[in-house]
């Protein structure tokens, strides 16, 4: 399980990535300003990140331990939010993020005054290159 929400040492195993549908429903329900949606925005949150059979996991652990707090539920989420946001998406290319520039000589017409001149241009912009 690389995402996990770890409530009094038990751990429910959550999807690879964060459902963007439930982190933008819970932000909705977080910033109602009315307590009763604000939890049930948890709840919801809270199983649509967990996995299909750690969710049911869950609620039975939630049901046998009714003492929990919201307190010790937050510091759960917030862990599980950081293993989301501190997960790097991949490994870094080992190429350059794009085409290097390349200097030298590129000649430009001008059409409309009729003049040909040389000027050093990068080869991959197109555009005359500092000096």
């Amino acid at each position: 399980m690389s995402h996990v929400l770890t409530v009094r040492g038990e751990s429910f195993g959550a999807r690879d990535t964060l459902p963007a549908w439930a982190l933008m429903k819970l932000a909705k329900s977080q910033g109602s300003g009315d307590a009763m949606q604000q939890v049930g925005g948890l709840h919801d949150f809270l199983l649509g990140v967990l996995q299909e059979p750690e969710s049911k996991r869950f609620e039975a652990f939630m049901e046998a331990h009714p003492d929990v707090t919201f307190e010790e539920l937050e510091t759960a989420v917030g862990g599980l939010m950081q293993s989301y946001t501190a997960r790097p998406t991949g490994r870094p290319s080992p190429s350059p993020a794009g085409p290097m520039p390349a200097g030298g000589s590129s000649r430009v017409v001008s059409l409309s005054r009729g003049t040909v001149r040389e000027e050093r241009t990068s080869r991959t912009a197109g555009t005359p290159a500092a000096s």
